[in-house]
């Protein structure tokens, strides 16, 4: 279960109740909550999400989860700045991933999956690893790893990535 969550999108139905359009930042899992009463979410603010209801100031309750799908098109617009955020606070896990990603088979590499990364720069990537941080892997590769990962994400989530290796491992 997601302990908080982003908001991605928010609409107010008619008798003024709030519904907020929610990313977990843990596993990326797109939920519909309900906002509490004289309260306000902000699109692109964290608020918890996890089971201890006095620790919630904003989100009210989780209604369900929710398919990519099912987002506005105001949640699907917000969702790549938000996992840039989500990617920024998470900076070491990703960093570790390119530092210890291992090739599938002779032919294909796991960081070749990832957008931008072809055959001539997965080689520059791998024979200036480790990495300490993404200032690090731009100033060695110029490749902006916060706008890779988020882009995988956004990519895995929306289903035009059949391969998920960001979802699922991280």
């Amino acid at each position: 279960m997601e302990d908080y969550a982003y908001v991605l999108d928010v609409s107010i139905s008619p008798d003024g109740r709030g519904t907020a359009y929610l990313l977990g930042v843990n596993r990326f899992t797109l939920l519909l909550g309900s906002i509490k009463r004289d309260r306000t979410a902000k699109i692109g603010e964290k608020y918890y999400i996890g089971k201890d209801k006095d620790k919630r100031d904003v989100i009210e309750m989780i209604k369900e989860r929710i398919t990519f799908q099912d987002l506005t098109e105001g949640a699907r617009m917000n969702m790549k700045d938000v996992l840039k955020k989500i990617v920024m606070e998470r900076e070491a896990e990703y960093v570790t991933f390119l530092n210890n990603a291992k090739a599938i088979n002779a032919r294909t590499h796991t960081l070749e999956f990832l957008p931008h990364i072809g055959k001539k720069t997965l080689k520059v990537v791998l024979e200036k690893r480790p990495y300490n941080s993404f200032k690090d892997l731009y100033e060695k590769t110029g490749l902006d790893g916060v706008e890779i990962f988020a882009e995988k994400i956004y990519r895995e989530l929306s289903g035009k990535d059949i391969v998920k290796i960001l979802t699922i491992i991280i």
